[in-house]
């Protein structure tokens, strides 16, 4: 007969000096960034310093393991095991920012090459993407973006906001993105 434990077996838990760091999510950061073709679109982002591949590949290992800040990020891939993993130097909080900054602007771009990939990767057919916009009357006074403009009903007295909405177009149908913005 086994005997279920009754109490804790410790009271309190030592710290030490190991370091734990998740391979796993690395190698698959690294396996689909090689499959999606993503070192062709964001290497040339960014030709001198520290190379944009590396900084993002740490990046995307991070958000999928901890998901914290930006900060906390640089913070990560500053310790000196995941700088040897990645072939990075040390580097300043503000270089990871700049590269969030600089995907932030080539969003469309990544995007794209993105969607051709997975497309590819699946023996999908490339397809358009269909784009719809419109305009909501909002009656409160508490939303920022609702805002006087033309109204195609005639209406010009009464706040407005705009919605667009982004679809692939068939054969697939699925809607990938959204845009809430001020009145027309």
């Amino acid at each position: 007969m086994t005997s279920k434990q009754q109490k804790l077996r410790t009271n309190q838990l030592t710290p030490n000096a190991n370091k734990s760091f998740p391979i796993g999510t690395k190698l698959m950061v690294d396996d689909w960034y090689q499959k999606l073709g993503l070192e062709a679109v964001i290497g040339p982002l960014k030709s001198k310093g520290i190379a944009a591949d590396a900084l993002v590949r740490g990046m995307l290992a991070y958000k999928l393991g901890e998901n914290f800040s930006v900060l906390q990020a640089s913070e990560w891939l500053n310790r000196p095991e995941i700088l040897d993993r990645y072939g990075l130097e040390t580097f300043d909080p503000k270089t990871l920012y700049r590269m969030v900054e600089l995907i932030g602007k080539n969003r469309n771009k990544i995007i794209y090459a993105l969607q051709d990939r997975v497309l590819q990767l699946l023996g999908c057919p490339k397809t358009d993407v269909l784009m719809d916009w419109t305009s909501l009357v909002y009656y409160g006074d508490m939303a920022k973006l609702a805002k006087f403009g033309y109204s195609r009903d005639h209406q010009p007295g009464e706040r407005q906001i705009t919605l667009g909405v982004a679809l692939l177009a068939p054969p697939y149908n699925v809607p990938f993105g959204m845009t809430v913005v001020t009145a027309n």
